[in-house]
This record gives C-alpha cells, sequence and structure tokens, in this order.
C-alpha cells in the first residue's frame, strides 16, 4: 500500500513532509500547503466537470474550496496498478508496451484522440485526486453562528457560481432536475412498506410506530407534489438549465470545513446544473432536524443567505414545497425496510421516535414558511 501512496506522489510536483489520515483519505502538508490525497471511484466526466466548476470560481474570485491539484503532465488525476509485486509490475510493462505498439488507423492516417473524460479511466489501475485542503472543524449544524456564516457562504458560493464558462460537452444535470419521480418513487415505496406491515400479524415496535405516522407524512408528500405542480416550480428547473445555473449537491456540514479564513466548501464531485434553492433545500433541513424545528433560528440563517443572494417569491414557494416532503421519514422507512427483519434495528427505531417527537414543531414551522418572503 505504502509502494501505491509512493508511485501516486512522484506523479505530482510536491514535496510532502508529513502525511495523516483523516476522513478516509491522506492529509498531505507539503512545502505548497495543506493537500488531500483520495481515491476516485467516479467517471471521469464528472471529475472534469468538477475540475472546470472549481477552476472557474477561483477564477471567480472564490477560493475556498478544494480545487484539483493537476499532476507534472497537467492531468487532474493520476493512475497506480491494482497489483503489486513482481508479476503485477511485469504484466503491467507489457500492457503499457503492447498499448504503445497499436497500429495507426487506415492508411496510416491516426485518427483524432478523444479528450480523457470521453473515455473510460484504464483497467486494472485505481483512480487517485489530490484537491486542496484545508486545517479546519467539520460544520456544527448545532451552532447558530456557523449556520450563518455557512449560509452567507452559500449565498456567495451560489453568485461565484453564475456564468460560468463551463464547456458544455462536460455538462451534467443533478439528479435533484428529476425531482418528483423521485418524489413518485418514493411514495411508492412507503405505500409498498405499509402493506408489507398491515400484513404481518405480529408488529414490531417500528411498524407500530410506522402506522401511527404514515398517514400524516404520505398526506404532507402528496401536498408536496401537488404544490410543486401547481406553482409551476418545473420553470424554476428550467430556468437553471436554460441558464446553466450549479449547485453544489450535497451542501452539509459533512462538506463544510471552519477555517480562520472563513468556511470552506468541499467535496464538489455531486456538482452540476441544478437550481440553487436545491443547496438551501439540503442546508435548512438539517439545521432544522437537528435544532428540534427552530423557527427563529431558521429565519436568522436565511436572512443571512438573502443578504449575498436574495430569492424570488418563487424560490421562496419552491423552498417551502422541498421542506414540506417527508424526506427523513422516507429515509429511515426505506431503511427498515431493506435491512434485516429478523432484529429490530434500535437506531431506527430512534430516529422515527425523534420524528414523531418533532411532528407537531415541524408543523408549525412549515406552517409559517409557507407564507414567509422573507
Amino acid at each position: 500500500m505504502e509502494e501505491k501512496w509512493e508511485d501516486v506522489l512522484e506523479q505530482y510536483d510536491l514535496k510532502v513532509r508529513r502525511i495523516l489520515w483523516a476522513r478516509g483519505a491522506k492529509l498531505l502538508e507539503t512545502d505548497q500547503g495543506l493537500f488531500q490525497l483520495r481515491q476516485f471511484t467516479g467517471k471521469p466526466r464528472q471529475l472534469a466537470l468538477e475540475n472546470a466548476l472549481t477552476s472557474g470560481l477561483e477564477n471567480n474570485g472564490y477560493h475556498l474550496l478544494d480545487s484539483i491539484l493537476n499532476t507534472k503532465e497537467g492531468m487532474p488525476y493520476a493512475l497506480a496498478a491494482k497489483k503489486y509485486g513482481k508479476i503485477g509490475k511485469v504484466r503491467q510493462a507489457e500492457e503499457d508496451k503492447a498499448q504503445e505498439a497499436q497500429p495507426p488507423g487506415q492508411d496510416g492516417i491516426v485518427s483524432a484522440e478523444p479528450e480523457w473524460w470521453q473515455l473510460p479511466f484504464p483497467e486494472g489501475k485505481d483512480v487517485y485526486v489530490i484537491r486542496r485542503w484545508f486545517a479546519g472543524e467539520e460544520g456544527n449544524f448545532r451552532n447558530a453562528e456557523f449556520l450563518k456564516r455557512a449560509a452567507a457562504a452559500l449565498g456567495n458560493l451560489h453568485n461565484a457560481m453564475e456564468n460560468l464558462a463551463i464547456p458544455e460537452e462536460l455538462i451534467v444535470f443533478h439528479p435533484s432536475m428529476s425531482l418528483t419521480a423521485d418524489w413518485q418513487k418514493h411514495n411508492r415505496e412507503l405505500k409498498r412498506i405499509r402493506r408489507y406491515i398491515l400484513n404481518k400479524k405480529q408488529k414490531n415496535e417500528f411498524e407500530i410506530l410506522f402506522l401511527s405516522m404514515e398517514e400524516e407524512y404520505m398526506e404532507a408528500a402528496g401536498s408536496a407534489y401537488c404544490l410543486f405542480e401547481q406553482e409551476n416550480c418545473r420553470e424554476l428547473f428550467a430556468e437553471a438549465a436554460k441558464r446553466r445555473l450549479f449547485c453544489h449537491g450535497n451542501y452539509n456540514y459533512h462538506n463544510l470545513l471552519d477555517t480562520q479564513e472563513g468556511i470552506a466548501a468541499v467535496c464538489f464531485e455531486e456538482a452540476g446544473v441544478g437550481t440553487p434553492v436545491f443547496d438551501l433545500y439540503q442546508m435548512m433541513r438539517k439545521l432544522l432536524e437537528k435544532n428540534r424545528w427552530d423557527k427563529e433560528l431558521a429565519v436568522d440563517v436565511l436572512k443571512e443567505y438573502e443578504k449575498q443572494r436574495t430569492l424570488t417569491d418563487e424560490e421562496h414557494k419552491l423552498l417551502y414545497i422541498l421542506l414540506l416532503y417527508p424526506e427523513k421519514f422516507w429515509k429511515v422507512s426505506n431503511h427498515y425496510y431493506n435491512s434485516r427483519k429478523s432484529w429490530i434495528n434500535r437506531i431506527d427505531i430512534a430516529k422515527l421516535e425523534e420524528l414523531a417527537r418533532q411532528q407537531k414543531k415541524r408543523k408549525e414551522t412549515l406552517q409559517f414558511f409557507r407564507s414567509y418572503r422573507g
């Protein structure tokens, strides 16, 4: 394993002084600052988009992000053979030699080579990416002051994401662009879970609790879907596609680092074209769940975001509708249904009990946000 890390690091113009483990990756203390080395398991096109997006943000003056470091060859990733030892190295050398010996195209004309991101990563190789990193603590979504600063940082990030010159061929749409299709799927799954539980003769603690809550949450799910259609929320998604607006795609406390320079947004692997409201929704849902749907805190956080980027009335409506959909209830229920049924998962029960305790406050806060416009 150490030999693999050495092979990867040799491909970069870095002098590594110290290597630490953090978040399932290597932290590199180097002559050029702090970096993170981590294996990449996604598709080439997504990596190319991430590289273009973070580079564009830096050009727009937004530097608190984990931009990708290129290798000595100018590539945004490094390759390392999966198999080591003498046999593995000999096999790799034979493959490299065979690739070099490939004949040119028909009539001796070499056809134009596709870009690296248009091809799959080479078989038999692991892909590694080095990103700029920051010394700081992971975000605390129970800390009001941090949440306000995180909201302001998100507003600034969305402003910097506008008018990015991303090549059309790299465009990837965030999964939230098919939101209502996902909701329909989730609703079918909840109905399937309900039928499964009702057909059981003996019901466990989780199942009894689920049945006591399911009707109210399914009503909220149906209301969210109907309001999405009635308020023409699809227009916001169509506008995002037309204007090529981007969202981070996973803006939560795991991907925010509280540093001396400010709040750094990291992990842009899920970024894509999408409405910025989805990032705000992800943040607001998490902070509301962790703070028992504290209305006053939510308003304060939202105001900090709007100091940087003002929401339209349509975006306010969409934010309310997204929060109305019972995403957490579906997640907990779906995890139960797809787990072993021979024993009761106490964590699932605890999460469902917490949802039940928060339900009254959740309804009150959502009712407030239904008409809230800042």
